[in-house]
């Protein structure tokens, strides 16, 4: 390959694990050209860890996804969306103030739609994949008032964020309002039709249930009738096969009960 300066050469936009980095050993005593995987440089990551990249968002709105670190900083209550992020990217948002935020991320697994903090220090961190239900998961909470793992109000049902919008109507743009009041029709579509698909399976395993009872029902009546066809041919051999005398005395002790 002829000489190249690195601005020239051809950008990697799909970097693998075993793909290479150059890299210099011992730069201030031996220099020495090496190579390194890209799987053992983020296994081998010099402690501590940080982050450059953090915002603050004061009213509603987006939260950025280009920024590791939000921070929740808002006048007054307010809502504020984040919209779907890349397969495997984390977000983490801080409180640093004693006033209502209520994040609403796009997709939600689970029963939560809505996170809100309340008190200085309230955190949590989420992580956006596709397993099963695609959108943001919490990995964590905690409760800056108390310490506990709990995130302030914390995770929200969607039948609760109608208390927020109309509480936060006045400070919230209109296009805002009806962009979360869509999410919470999506979120209570999506509630009837796994209870439409519950009830459905009830019901199918009722009519199997039926089903059977009818084939039990049906079986018992020939049994009945089977025994009943053997009792009459046992009836006519127990008379083929008893005496005339025995027959008459059979008779006559019948007429005897009769008077």
């Amino acid at each position: 390959m002829a000489d190249k300066k690195i601005t020239a050469l051809t950008e990697n936009t799909a970097l693998a694990s075993t793909d290479l980095f150059h890299v210099v050993d011992s730069p201030s005593s031996n220099p020495s050209n090496q190579k390194v995987t890209v799987n053992s440089v983020f296994m081998s990551i010099p402690a501590p860890l940080a982050f450059s990249s953090i915002a603050a968002i004061t009213t509603a709105g987006a939260i950025s996804l280009t920024d590791a670190i939000t921070s929740l900083a808002g006048t007054g209550t307010i809502i504020c969306t984040l919209a779907a992020g890349a397969v495997g990217q984390m977000k983490f948002c801080t409180s640093g103030v004693a006033t209502i935020t209520n994040v609403v991320p796009t997709g939600t697994p689970g029963a939560y739609a809505a996170i809100a903090t309340t008190n200085i220090g309230d955190d949590f961190s989420l992580l956006y994949h596709t397993t099963t239900v695609t959108g943001w998961y919490t990995l964590s909470m905690a409760d800056g008032a108390t310490g506990a793992g709990t995130g302030g109000t914390g995770i929200i049902r969607a039948s609760v964020i109608l208390d927020f919008v109309w509480g936060a109507f006045h400070e919230a743009p209109f296009f805002l309002i009806k962009l979360l009041l869509g999410f919470i029709m999506s979120i209570k579509l999506k509630e009837l039709t796994n209870e439409k698909e519950r009830l459905e399976g009830d019901r199918k395993a009722l009519l199997e249930r039926l089903q059977e009872y009818q084939q039990g029902l049906t079986q018992t009546q020939q049994q009945i009738q089977a025994i009943g066809g053997a009792i009459q041919t046992c009836n006519f051999f127990i008379g083929k096969i008893q005496s005339p005398q025995e027959s008459e005395d059979e008779k006559k002790s019948s007429d005897d009960d009769d008077s």
